[in-house]
């Protein structure tokens, strides 16, 4: 039987993945390190919310859902569509630093 080969993903260290609050990405001061299970080395540094952050971002998200429920079918699966694509984009970024 033959072995799974994955791509090789190297990591920076330093680098800070940003985080989505009320509609921005953004890197905060305040971060804590994502670590490898296996390696035990630092991979990257993640922003960290704070409650306050966390509690804006849902407010905004409620007020944006509230918003978006208001339009037509088409129009919100367009939205969708699009937000899918922004955050597939993003995805790959990362997964390349």
């Amino acid at each position: 039987m033959g072995s799974i080969s994955y791509p090789k993903l190297t990591f920076n260290p330093t680098s800070t993945l940003p985080l989505f609050l009320v509609g921005n990405q953004i890197t905060l001061a305040k971060t804590f390190d994502a670590v490898s299970l296996v390696t035990h080395q630092v991979l990257y540094k993640c922003s960290a919310a704070t409650e306050e952050d966390t509690t804006r971002t849902v407010n905004w998200a409620e007020r944006v859902l509230k918003s978006k429920s208001q339009t037509k079918p088409d129009f919100r699966r367009g939205i969708f569509l699009r937000e899918d694509d922004l955050m597939e984009k993003a995805s790959r970024r990362h997964v390349l630093l």
